[in-house]
């Protein structure tokens, strides 16, 4: 066993596979013992487990960044199962596995159990892209989104959750350019129903502003793409968008994950940025003329609305928009279909 493990702040149980966490609390964020905890684990080549109560739900931030990687949520029931997929888990004397034989396990009939509420919730990932001057200021984009989308601007940023300090995007570029040319990697929170994180990449093309944000509502409908357009196209007239992804997906009212099926994601709107449209050659004019697609951004971008956020036969004309542009830009480029428009989806 490592010995730099043994002084992980926070860890219950140390094994030769696992960094184990209680985590007795309503909600489980990105703190700072649960990063620490995730790096030591990583650099051990162990996984990460934190357990909760099945009253517990687990922010945007610790979905995209822990349990999306690797990490586990273990929610201790009458028997314990993964916060996430709701497969039985079972303690070996080192860690939680699944129970049973390999394959794809019955979920735990807690875990299928309907939760008191259920709301929608929209999950958004966007990439926009700066130029990679000194005077560049980032945050922008993900400030629009909060205001536009989310009812508000931003009510903080930070490392870690909760977040540690006002909204101030010219701050948020300071720190940045103080870890340039490292990425940076931040949580933002708003006033009311949102939070996510923000990647800040520097890339050869420019700085990559990443924003992966979950925003709860009252009910059960999801924004339709034709209420959320208006504010992405203005986001394409305002900045550079390489690419957007819009999922619904049942949760909590305060757009965390709670530990049981509250249904299945499904696609609402995608955006491909300018590098994704010339990929598309001629059949990006033909998309919008056949109404498929309409473009934005001063034509630098293309916008292509798939669904309610709550239809699974949503995800029919989401493959059948991405055949059309990966079969669109294989032919432009003249080479075999397998290559693709790159663009950011929500995990």
């Amino acid at each position: 066993m490592s010995g730099f493990l043994d002084y992980i702040a926070g860890a219950d149980l140390v094994t030769e596979k696992a960094v184990v966490l209680m985590q007795d609390r309503a909600v489980v964020g990105l703190s700072t013992w649960l990063l620490d905890a995730a790096l030591a684990a990583e650099k051990a080549n162990r996984e990460l487990q934190f357990v909760t109560p099945p009253t517990s739900r687990v922010t945007h931030a610790v979905r995209t960044q822990l349990l999306v990687g690797g990490s586990r949520w273990v929610v201790q029931a009458d028997s314990p199962y993964d916060g996430l997929t709701g497969v039985p888990l079972t303690w070996d004397g080192e860690l939680f596995v699944p129970t049973g034989k390999a394959g794809r396990p019955r979920p735990s009939q807690h875990w299928l159990a309907p939760p008191d509420e259920i709301h929608a919730n929209l999950q958004i990932v966007a990439r926009v892209r700066h130029a990679a001057v000194e005077s560049a200021v980032v945050g922008g984009a993900t400030e629009f989104l909060f205001r536009e989308l989310a009812g508000g601007p931003p009510a903080g940023w930070g490392t870690e959750e909760p977040v540690s300090q006002p909204w101030d995007i010219r701050e948020l570029t300071q720190f940045c350019r103080r870890w340039a040319p490292r990425s940076s990697l931040l949580t933002v929170a708003g006033e009311g129903a949102a939070s996510g994180v923000i990647d800040i990449d520097v890339r050869p093309a420019g700085l990559e502003e990443t924003a992966t944000i979950a925003i709860g509502y009252q009910g059960m409908e999801t924004p339709l793409p034709e209420a959320l357009f208006p504010a992405v196209r203005e986001l394409a007239e305002r900045f550079e968008v390489v690419s957007m992804f819009m999922l619904g997906i049942g949760g909590s009212a305060d757009a965390c994950l709670l530990p049981r099926f509250t249904g299945v994601a499904d696609p609402v709107a995608l955006v491909i940025g300018q590098d994704g449209r010339a990929a598309m050659g001629p059949e990006a004019a033909k998309a919008v003329e056949a109404g498929v697609a309409t473009s934005i951004g001063h034509d630098t971008a293309l916008w292509f609305p798939i669904g309610t956020g709550y239809c699974a036969p949503d995800w029919e004309t989401f493959s059948t928009t991405m055949r059309r542009i990966t079969i669109a830009t294989a032919h432009h480029s003249g080479k075999p279909s397998t290559q693709k428009v790159e663009f950011t989806m929500p995990n």
